[in-house]
């Protein structure tokens, strides 16, 4: 029976609709399955609840690396949100 039950953030491609703990899992079954191979990974993650607290954990990088990886990022987010083309 569980098999058919679905994540709607998933199926909705909308990470505002799934938990922290689901996108991780997706994550990692994204890498299991070969969809993507990453060498080095960034993890960032907010707080809001009570205090704005701001972490991050990262495997294979350097400080200087994580930033240069923020700031690809910020491009590709402001593509997606048709800031920039």
């Amino acid at each position: 029976m569980s098999d058919k039950i679905i994540n709607l953030g998933i199926e909705a491609n909308n990470g505002k609709m799934m938990s922290p703990i689901d996108q991780l899992k997706e994550a990692i079954a994204d890498i299991e399955a070969g969809h993507i191979d990453p060498d080095q990974i960034l993890i960032l993650s907010v707080n809001t609840k009570d205090q704005f607290s701001v972490n991050f954990h990262q495997a294979g990088m350097k400080m200087s690396e994580c930033l240069a990886l923020c700031e690809v990022a910020k491009t590709i987010f402001l593509t997606q949100m048709d800031y920039i083309n």
